[in-house]
């Protein structure tokens, strides 16, 4: 799934169509400042100058063992949608990893 859609569904659809289901996503982790691990993707509408950074949380185990910049395609259930409402409109999943290298184009268009 593209990482816009995912937030784009789970965070603003009312019918929460995402909510449990499977889904597989491929980003780079970073951490925030209480050390909490975000699946993360630079997703550029039409030039560079207007890329945004989007992120999915993760839940599950080993996740804050991997470095910030770790590339991974992550599969697991969307976490219900007030949930990510309540984590300003940021989609959780609880997941599966693994490593993967870096593409040769970062972004998500």
């Amino acid at each position: 799934m593209r990482f816009s859609d995912l937030i784009t569904r789970a965070g603003w659809d009312s019918a929460g169509t995402l909510d449990g289901r499977v889904v597989e996503l491929t980003g780079f982790i970073v951490h925030d400042t209480k050390g909490r691990p975000y699946l993360t993707r630079t997703v550029m509408g039409c030039c560079a100058a207007d890329t945004l950074p989007v992120h999915a949380m993760l839940t599950g185990d080993r996740l804050p063992s991997w470095r910030d910049d770790q590339w991974l395609a992550v599969t697991g259930p969307v976490i219900p949608s007030t949930a990510t409402k309540a984590n300003r409109y940021i989609p959780a999943l609880k997941t599966g990893v693994r490593p993967i290298p870096a593409p040769a184009d970062s972004y998500e268009y």
